[in-house]
């Protein structure tokens, strides 16, 4: 199974690639630190599986899945994050994941997940399950704002661009005496 990391942090690559190398058949064929290169990557690589981060700088893990979903149906993708907000899953499952796991959660899902995935299953964390469990049976999710499906995708592309040059132009003034 080939598999892409794409995580904005370097320390986290570094051990994901640990973890999946010490499996037989298991081999990392590219690492990612924003949703572009994810997407670049998978465009030479074509990899089984991609581990995304949802927060990553450039392209963020929920436009990069979109895309590569849309582009590369035959590439899965597994969700690495510490966020479990609903919205946030169900955009996510909306996009087509593979598997939702909560970076605390990490030793003891990721391979479930990546196992599921290679059986077109989708898995969520078991936390994951709870809520989403929770939020259908009160029929009133927890994370009621529904602002990702207001904008089209390169309408969301376009915005996420301009929050990053924004912030680089008060890092700028920040440092001027």
């Amino acid at each position: 199974m080939r598999l892409v990391l794409a995580d904005d942090h370097e320390i986290v690559r570094a051990g994901l690639r640990k973890l999946i190398e010490d499996v037989p058949d298991m081999t990392v064929v590219g690492e990612a630190s924003t949703g572009r290169q994810a997407i670049e990557l998978v465009r030479i690589q074509n990899p089984d599986v991609v581990i995304m981060d949802v927060s990553m700088p450039d392209l963020n893990g929920l436009e990069a899945t979109r895309q590569i979903r849309r582009d590369f149906s035959g590439t899965r993708v597994i969700i690495l994050t510490m966020h479990h907000k609903s919205q946030y899953i169900r955009d996510l499952l909306k996009a087509g994941i593979s598997g939702y796991v909560l970076k605390q959660d990490i030793v003891s899902d990721l391979m479930a997940a990546i196992m599921a995935s290679k059986k077109d299953e989708v898995y969520l964390s078991p936390k994951i399950s709870g809520l989403l469990v929770a939020d259908y049976v009160s029929d009133t999710p927890r994370d009621s704002s529904n602002t990702t499906n207001v904008l089209a995708s390169r309408e969301r592309e376009i915005l996420q661009q301009s929050h990053h040059v924004i912030k680089g132009i008060f890092a700028k003034f920040e440092h001027m005496p």
